[in-house]
């Protein structure tokens, strides 16, 4: 049996290559961080290049962001608020600019509609001739299209929904960390460097 337009069936799986990716989880409190600094009793840990799924690596590439994983060991006698009483900047004293989770996630998350492209492939048609010069068609689009969409729609939708819990799950912007506490979390920073992060209170505490 001859099979005919194949070719063409390739070249429309190409233009619809992009699948859902996955998300790989970050696990801030399983990091090895290799960076550190201190302001008076309190102890900044970090760590950059945390995120390495790639649809979401790509997207912090796109927005000039990136993910860091943060620990803070507060050792004074007072509550330490990133975001409130402490802020962080670089070497520099430039501000760091620390995005909230909602934009965060905004930015980064896989858009789950686009994969109904793969609907176009509906109208495909596979079409065969016989030994005997008789030719069938064949609505292969009707089962490739919707099933890749569906496929990818329900791949990215769980993704996301990954990352959402994530990040829901070790905000660390605006919560208070106690007097002899230390706290894990991730924070999302509007920047592609790697320089050295400091933290700076907004006014003296006692220690």
């Amino acid at each position: 049996m001859k099979i005919t337009k194949l070719f063409s069936l390739f070249i429309l799986l190409g233009l619809f290559s992009s699948c859902a990716g996955s998300y790989h989880k970050i696990y801030p409190t399983a990091q090895n961080f290799n960076s550190s600094s201190n302001v008076g009793n309190v102890k900044l840990e970090y760590k950059y290049k945390v995120l390495t799924s790639k649809k979401y690596k790509k997207k912090e590439d796109k927005f000039n962001t990136q993910l860091v994983a943060v620990k803070i060991t507060n050792n004074s006698n007072h509550d330490v608020i990133l975001g409130d009483n402490y802020l962080l900047t670089y070497q520099s004293g430039t501000k760091v600019l620390i995005n909230s989770k909602e934009v965060t996630f905004k930015s980064l998350r896989q858009t789950v509609p686009t994969y109904l492209l793969y609907l176009l492939l509906a109208p495909l048609q596979l079409n065969t001739t016989s030994s005997t010069g008789q030719t069938s068609s064949f609505p292969i689009g009707l089962i490739i299209g919707p099933g890749i969409a569906a496929g990818n729609m329900i791949g990215a939708g769980s993704a996301n929904q990954n990352f959402k819990t994530e990040l829901d799950q070790y905000d660390i912007l605006n919560k208070p960390i106690h007097p002899g506490e230390s706290k894990v979390g991730l924070i999302s920073i509007q920047s592609s460097s790697t320089d050295a992060l400091l933290l700076r209170h907004l006014e003296p505490l006692a220690q």
